[in-house]
């Protein structure tokens, strides 16, 4: 997160143990690293959450694209189912067609 060195850090101990003393900074010491601890568990559970949340609105968006395509493939079922319908009740007729025809026309052997 920082990028703090060796130098950074023994620059900043002396300057604390020259300003707050030498009884008073492993108390200081303490109190800063207790509330970095306490930080960096606040912004986990921020990233935590955060994650948690971005997965729910992927998988939302998954599941209404999977609606949507279910939809579509019911339209298109839908219109499949009608068309074949459709074609069987035009066969149907052009077979009824065909006898009516096979039936009108006289035979040649009791005609004759």
């Amino acid at each position: 997160m920082f990028d703090v060195g060796f130098t950074e850090v023994t620059l900043i101990a002396i300057i604390a143990l020259v300003v707050v003393g030498p009884k008073r900074l492993p108390q200081l010491a303490k109190t800063a690293g207790f509330w970095v601890g306490r930080a960096r568990k606040t912004l986990a559970d921020v990233k935590r959450d955060i994650d948690r949340e971005m997965d729910q609105a992927e998988l939302r968006d998954v599941r209404d694209s999977i609606e949507s395509a279910k939809s579509e493939i019911d339209t298109a079922a839908n219109n499949m189912a009608e068309s074949v319908t459709s074609a069987n009740q035009s066969i149907n007729d052009s077979i009824e067609d065909v006898g009516r025809s096979v039936s009108d026309t006289p035979s040649k052997t009791g005609d004759a």
